[in-house]
């Protein structure tokens, strides 16, 4: 079975095509691609070594990486983009970093990014604390710290099997 965040080659070539289709980026090496200069109809070939140069062209849109045998070079590639430094967000994204070491909304002392944003607006509320406990204890795998953890993480399990799209994962979730 792939990673969640794997694509195989079945479900890629269902999605050529489409509206919707990713962005197919290939990182072969130059000596690959002059070993077997066919690609996925489609993809873009962009040296592995330089992959922060594509980040802006890529905003909004889904990304599959590839390379000749879809290991270590695709695999780095696709970590480069689902992990980018802190100073990088705001450029990248547009967006302000959270949930990590070292920024303003990052984790504190033994807590996680929900513990610490109601201390910065005023948005305590019992069932707000509780939601927190429970998230706190999920996020930092502390699964003792309240009873309702298993459940909560049973349920981002399950969900995460039936939806590939964070968008559809995420409206599931919140009707639950």
């Amino acid at each position: 079975m792939p990673a969640l965040n794997a694509v195989t080659p079945a479900q890629l070539a269902r999605l050529i095509g489409l509206p919707d289709a990713p962005v197919i980026l290939n990182v072969r090496i130059p000596g690959n691609t002059a070993e077997d200069p066919a690609l996925i109809t489609g993809s873009r070939l962009h040296p592995q070594t330089d992959i922060t140069a594509f980040a802006p062209t890529r905003t909004g849109k889904r990304v599959t990486v590839t390379c000749k045998r879809g290991r270590k070079l695709s695999h780095g590639a696709a970590a480069r983009f689902l992990f980018v430094t802190p100073s990088e967000v705001p450029d990248l994204f547009h967006a302000t970093p959270f949930g990590i070491e070292g920024v303003h909304f990052g984790n504190r002392a033994e807590g996680c990014i929900f513990n610490a944003m109601p201390g910065d607006f005023p948005l305590h509320t019992d069932a707000l604390d509780r939601l927190a406990q429970i998230v706190r204890s999920a996020d930092t795998d502390r699964r003792h710290y309240t009873s309702r953890t298993a459940g909560l993480l049973a349920k981002a399990v399950g969900l995460s099997r039936l939806f590939r799209d964070n968008l559809q994962l995420y409206r599931a979730g919140m009707a639950l």
